[in-house]
């Protein structure tokens, strides 16, 4: 096959690649995301709009008050087993827990042995969430650990992840949330709507994974990138840009 032949052959198969890629955008965009999740079918969940209570975890600081026997209050941080050490009553589970279940848990279990009826008034109070953190990956600025301060939105944990690459897919993007049975939900997140339209913007929970995926686009300029340009022993003459149009010197 002579040089001439090749180049043709070789654009041919690119074109016919960025038509399949092109029809790709398109039908992705015109069709609404799919919610999924690990429920069984028929049971799919919508996106989360409101945060779920929130669970301690270890490294967090807690004030445990006492109101009739003030010698048992306590400043604790939980310990990486995910447990605190009472007066009196010893290990006391806090991690997993909410502040309301862990306050249950301790006037149960003073109850129990030591004070009498009703002198088990008890205060639990976070004084620093150091568990607080969701996860962001993929196309974004800065992937990694993000702390979860006060109502974080999946957009402003993007933003704080120094916002979206331009490869980045927007429309589709993956927010893998734990169940209260331990389960992973997933769920599609159309945040170019959310940032444009005012469209569901889901409350995230400490432990929640942020997803970004490639944009359809950018991946055909990568399969060119990888599996065209650079196999070829001599210089095509064009240069490429399949997001912008394809321009030929």
């Amino acid at each position: 096959m002579n040089l001439s032949r090749m180049q043709s052959t070789l654009w041919a198969f690119a074109l016919a690649a960025l038509s399949v890629g092109t029809t790709a955008v398109l039908s992705s965009c015109a069709s609404p995301p799919v919610v999924t999740s690990a429920t069984p079918p028929g049971a799919a969940p919508t996106a989360r709009a409101t945060a779920t209570p929130y669970k301690l975890g270890a490294g967090d600081e807690l004030a445990i008050k006492f109101f009739y026997t003030p010698e048992l209050n306590e400043e604790q941080i939980i310990r990486p087993d995910g447990k605190i050490s009472m007066p009196l009553i010893g290990e006391v589970q806090a991690s997993g827990l909410s502040p309301s279940e862990l306050h249950d848990s301790l006037a149960k279990a003073y109850a129990t042995k030591y004070l009498k009826s009703g002198s088990t008034e008890i205060q639990v109070t976070v004084r620093a969430l150091n568990s607080a953190r969701i996860f962001v990956g993929g196309e974004v600025g800065r992937a990694g650990a993000v702390p979860l301060t006060g109502r974080m939105t999946l957009s402003r944990a993007i933003m704080v992840a120094e916002g979206f690459k331009a490869t980045a897919y927007t429309r589709q993007v993956l927010l893998i949330h734990a169940a209260d049975d331990g389960r992973p939900e997933v769920h599609q997140v159309n945040v170019h709507d959310a940032l444009r339209t005012g469209a569901v913007d889901p409350v995230l929970s400490p432990e929640d994974i942020v997803f970004v995926p490639r944009s359809p686009i950018s991946r055909l300029d990568l399969f060119v990138e990888q599996y065209i340009r650079t196999l070829l022993p001599f210089s095509m003459g064009v240069t490429y840009n399949f997001t912008n149009g394809v321009a030929v010197y």
